[in-house]
């Protein structure tokens, strides 16, 4: 058998877009170019201000959201950016 590779930090993805547990709302708001206020409001967070802080894996856990939740919160954040961005072609 094999060798069983565990998970790197830079490994551990919600999805095949690039987004990793351990991104902030910062960087996912740098990388799709959606406001930080946004992503919240397509993840269904209401923010406190230390959730600007905490990491995807932070939030997931702190708000108890299901994997399949997250991803789909993610999904619409990549979709909310695409039609963003067709708006100024």
């Amino acid at each position: 058998m094999g060798r069983v590779e565990l998970p790197t930090h830079q490994s551990r993805h919600f999805s095949d877009s690039g987004i990793y547990s351990w991104m902030t709302v910062g960087e996912l708001s740098e990388q799709f170019g959606v406001k930080e206020g946004e992503i919240f409001k397509l993840l269904r967070i209401t923010p406190k201000t230390e959730d600007y802080k905490l990491t995807l894996l932070e939030l997931n856990k702190k708000y108890n959201i299901s994997h399949a939740e997250m991803t789909k919160g993610l999904q619409s954040i990549i979709d909310y950016s695409s039609q963003k961005g067709d708006q100024h072609e």
